[in-house]
């Protein structure tokens, strides 16, 4: 009987030990699979960004003490987008679950934006009393050149396959808002400056299997640049013009693709 005893005892014993370290094999299969969810939402992709650019020209006459006063915006007056392009890559963390599909997540990115205007050298209309801009093609110190990098920080509400790392889980959905701060800089006419800015934004997605476009709207006003001196037009002044180049929020198209999305499984895990 005590025989009996000592094994049952001996056999609760492993049995407790082994449930012990299943639990431990368990914790440490979940927490692994955890690590690598962060890794297996990795997006990078291309972007479209659209941005209404306008320029402030203001011409002092020294004689007169007159201000002319001209704003120009892409598309009149002589200004145009000559090219405008920019990338995008990041991933995100659950902050809460929800479900086995739908999660409240913190998603972070680096971002780059890069844009090309023909601007050209202001021209004075003297009966009018206006400036307009005239661009010659080829002349680089005519173009205004803006470079914008991006740390977009959001929390979004995440559905589909993105929160379970599965196929069987489509399509995807996010949508959010968050900050992003953002290095500017720009150059036209011989002049150069940068900035910092903390650009709050919203931001949605929807995509399935491999790929999803993203929308982000960056609200703000941006000053890119203030350049003055008689370089920057073409008519004979003895004074200066100011020309200022600013513009109120930016719209981001992403496409975006999840290289990791191959080694998702059919199964929730």
């Amino acid at each position: 009987m005590k025989n009996i005893y000592l094994l049952t005892l001996f056999l609760a014993n492993v049995a407790t030990a082994d449930g012990q370290f299943g639990s431990y094999h368990y914790y440490h299969q979940a927490r692994t699979k955890g690590e690598k969810k962060f890794e297996q939402r990795t997006y990078i992709g291309i972007s479209m960004p659209v941005m209404k650019m306008n320029m402030l020209s203001q011409y002092q006459d020294p004689a007169s003490g007159n201000i002319s006063s001209s704003l120009f915006s892409v598309g009149s007056g002589g200004l145009g987008l000559s090219k405008a392009w920019g990338f995008m890559g990041g991933s995100c963390a659950k902050l809460v679950t929800i479900d086995e599909t739908s999660m409240i997540a913190l998603d972070i990115a680096a971002a780059a934006e890069i844009y090309n205007y023909h601007i050209g050298y202001a021209a004075f209309d003297s009966n009018n009393y206006k400036l307009t801009y005239t661009y010659t093609s080829g002349d680089a110190n005519q173009d205004l050149f803006c470079l914008v990098m991006r740390m977009p920080i959001s929390v979004m509400y995440k559905i589909g396959n993105e929160v379970s790392c599965a196929m069987s889980n489509q399509p995807m959905f996010s949508a959010g808002a968050g900050l992003a701060p953002s290095f500017i800089e720009s150059s036209y006419a011989n002049e150069s400056g940068v900035g910092f800015k903390l650009a709050p934004f919203v931001t949605a997605e929807l995509g399935m299997w491999f790929a999803k476009l993203r929308a982000c709207y960056y609200f703000g006003n941006y000053t890119y640049i203030q350049a003055t001196g008689d370089y920057m037009y073409t008519f004979n002044a003895p004074g200066d013009m100011l020309a200022t180049a600013s513009s109120r929020g930016s719209f981001v198209l992403s496409l975006l693709f999840l290289p990791y999305a191959a080694k998702w499984g059919g199964d929730n895990y």
